[in-house]
């Protein structure tokens, strides 16, 4: 009986009848056993293991290092989620393992995780609920998301998202994306920005929908950051990497920019400073993480596996 590996920690918990279609396909499920993301060696060893045929696989590396080895036998790697930075696709398609993500079943949970950043950075729900919680009954002034200036970098499935519910709550909407046609945005009320200083520079709320980060560097260097207004709010629920998190830690404590809400990090599980700034509300990385995306994605995910499996 052939094997798909699913290297994803938490496969099927939102879905379990997914199981059940695996195995009535004639295929042996094995899942990740160590419950958290696998490190390189770990995801190496379970494919040494199992020789899967398919991989249902989640942000573990899979570069050429460990594809080469398994190459063989495997013959179609399905990410659970929209990204597949952590994939070396080039040797993937050398080596006849075909690629496949789920770049639309996660839009709405990322879109409405990064409106709630924006909120409760606007009215300091987080310093407020921390006070309350002291017995301190304080106040810190917020303001509202009416009238406010939106800039967008990266206007794809998720940034025309967000676009659209901030501007429901009053926005006005910018973006830079150079793949994206101008003649696009302006037909979804998005006004086209020539180039993202500009677009930094003239921002009350920064949202960051790009690819990379990482190898290509960070999008948000120190210098870019000198650009933005000071009362600027900044939410990154795109790629770790996409900021230099030490020059955000300096713009915030030097009041350069009012605040941040931050996703995903460089290095993750992230253990840095900005965990002692107030301005700054950190979650895990759960831009994805409501049952309703899980199981969307999950399903997507077993879809395009055993499509191509069995059309091999």
């Amino acid at each position: 009986m052939k094997t798909i590996l699913a290297t994803t920690s938490t496969f099927a918990e939102e879905s379990p009848d997914l199981v059940d279609r695996i195995t009535r396909a004639g295929f042996r499920l094995i899942r990740n056993p160590f419950g958290r993301k696998l490190t390189q060696t770990e995801v190496t060893g379970l494919l040494a293991e199992h020789h899967p045929s398919g991989l249902l696989a989640g942000l573990e590396p899979l570069g050429a290092e460990v594809l080469q080895p398994a190459a063989a036998q495997l013959r179609v790697i399905s990410r659970i989620g929209v990204g597949w930075d952590n994939v070396d696709r080039e040797a993937a398609a050398r080596l006849g393992i075909t690629v496949f993500r789920t770049p639309d079943a996660v839009t709405p949970a990322v879109v409405e995780l990064t409106v709630a950043f924006f909120l409760a950075l606007a009215r300091h729900l987080s310093h407020h609920d921390r006070l309350l919680r002291q017995g301190k009954w304080q106040r810190r002034m917020g303001f509202q998301i009416r009238g406010k200036r939106l800039g967008l970098v990266g206007c794809g499935r998720i940034g025309k998202g967000v676009a659209k519910a901030m501007q429901a709550l009053g926005a006005s909407v910018m973006a830079f994306d150079p793949w994206v046609d101008a003649e696009t945005m302006k037909g979804i009320g998005i006004t086209p920005v020539e180039n993202i200083e500009a677009l930094i520079a003239s921002s009350d709320l920064l949202s960051l929908h790009a690819s990379g980060g990482s190898e290509k560097g960070p999008i948000l260097t120190a210098d870019r950051l000198r650009l933005a207004l000071p009362h600027l709010l900044l939410v990154n629920t795109a790629r770790g990497g996409l900021i230099d998190e030490t020059a955000l830690l300096q713009a915030i404590a030097e009041k350069r920019i009012a605040g941040a809400g931050l996703d995903v990090f460089a290095e993750e599980p992230y253990t840095g400073p900005l965990r002692e700034r107030d301005e700054v509300i950190l979650t895990p990385h759960i831009g994805s993480y409501s049952a309703e995306a899980r199981r969307a994605m999950e399903e997507e995910a077993v879809d395009n596996l055993l499509t191509a499996l069995t059309a091999a």
